[in-house]
Parts: structure tokens; C-alpha cells; sequence
């Protein structure tokens, strides 16, 4: 019998150069350890906590497996990460004058 759990997960926002906070799932099983990924290379080594880059703005997808049948499930889910770029606002006085 192949037992397998997709984690839950909720997208996330930050503000550029914001702090993050580590990636986070759930899962069907608290005693499940939840393996976080920087991208969906079958090579690449999954990490027990995962700390969004936010030094450049964009959309970034992270992903996250659970355990099938005691070893690390090959279908990983997506977690977005949205970066938002630093928003600028300029005022202009009834001279006309630019003001920042």
C-alpha cells in the first residue's frame, strides 16, 4: 500500500529587503518531517527549514515534500513567493514642484 501526503501550504508576500520568515506546510501527520526546496531538481537536497530570498523583487517558487512510505515523496508542492519592488510616490505642490 503506498502511502502518501501532499502537504498544505499558503502562498506568501514581502515587501523587497523585508525579513522573512522560514517557508511553512502542513501536513496530515504532525510526526511527518517536511522537507523544503529551492527549486523542483530531483538532485537537489531538501532542507528542514527554508528562508525566502527578498533582496530581489519577483515571484519565486519554493517547494515542499512529505514522507510516501518512510522516504521523501518525489512530487513536491509549490509555495509562491511574491516580492513587491519598493513603490515611490511623488507629490506635486500647487507650484508645480516636484516634492518627494
Amino acid at each position: 500500500m503506498l502511502l502518501r501526503s501532499s502537504p498544505q501550504v499558503d502562498n506568501v508576500s514581502y515587501c523587497l529587503n523585508e525579513t522573512a520568515s522560514p517557508l511553512t506546510a502542513q501536513t496530515t501527520n504532525p510526526n511527518y518531517t517536511l522537507l523544503y526546496y529551492t527549486d523542483n531538481n530531483p538532485d537537489t537536497v531538501g532542507q528542514t527549514s527554508l528562508i525566502p530570498d527578498t533582496s530581489v523583487a519577483g515571484v519565486f517558487t519554493y517547494y515542499v515534500a512529505g514522507p510516501t512510505n518512510g522516504c521523501v515523496n518525489t512530487d513536491r508542492t509549490p509555495i509562491t513567493v511574491t516580492v513587491y519592488d519598493t513603490l515611490t510616490i511623488t507629490l506635486n505642490n500647487k507650484e508645480g514642484n516636484s516634492m518627494s
